[in-house]
């Protein structure tokens, strides 16, 4: 039991995983007016995963469905249809947004290269047998992707920053756009410090919102 604690432990601790933040950035995030005893708050409340709900779901029965429960009727029974897009063949002046699964978004604006949480791994997920992805789902590689101006993640779960991933587009990314607590993986992971302001203050109106549908339930 102790050697499997101590293996445990070690694995959760390895790179992939990301550290807690420290210096500089530790003292940016406990001064964000948005920090408060000891996590960051919406702006405005939002009921995020109560612990009952009408059928009486709880935390614990959600998680047990999630790693135990049936999922025969949860995967498609083919391989799902793709179009592999040419991204470098793309003109750079061409303004085009690509879906390439999941969270996964390679935008052209402005002359600008964008990309936006690529998880080109056959798991999202830290092990082998949780959360697999479908078969067609994911035909890009990092090989694909040319130089970006901006690789732009969004949160740190592993649907979304896949560690192998970013690594592997490390030496293409001009700049990474990031929450203050993922920017401490990417300075642990070797990629030099980014930021940004108030988007929405500085300009305004938008021609295109990518918005996920925000899934707060149990499962």
């Amino acid at each position: 039991m102790a050697a499997a604690g101590l293996g445990g432990y070690g694995f959760v601790h390895t790179a992939a995983f990301g550290r807690a933040p420290r210096g500089a950035r530790l003292d940016r995030i406990l001064a964000s007016p948005h920090f408060t005893q000891g996590h960051f708050e919406n702006l405005v409340p939002v009921p995020i995963m109560p612990e009952e709900v009408d059928n009486k779901e709880n935390r614990f029965s959600a998680m047990w469905k999630f790693l135990f429960g049936n999922k025969s009727a949860l995967s498609p029974a083919r391989p799902l249809v793709s179009k592999k897009t040419d991204l470098i063949a793309l003109p750079r002046d061409e303004d085009i947004a690509v879906w390439m699964g999941h969270s996964n978004f390679y935008l052209q604006l402005g002359g600008r290269r964008i990309l936006i949480d690529p998880t080109f791994g056959a798991y999202a997920s830290p092990v082998w047998f949780i959360n697999r992805a479908f078969a067609g789902s994911n035909i890009y590689t990092a090989d694909d992707i040319p130089p970006l101006d901006v690789l732009a993640i969004s949160h740190d779960h592993w649907d979304h920053l896949d560690y192998p991933t970013v690594m592997a587009l490390k030496e293409k990314a001009a700049h990474v756009v990031c929450p203050l607590g993922v920017g401490e993986y990417f300075e642990q992971w070797g990629f030099d410090a980014a930021h940004f302001a108030d988007i929405g203050r500085r300009f305004g109106g938008f021609n295109l919102v990518l918005a996920e549908c925000g899934q707060y339930n149990m499962a």
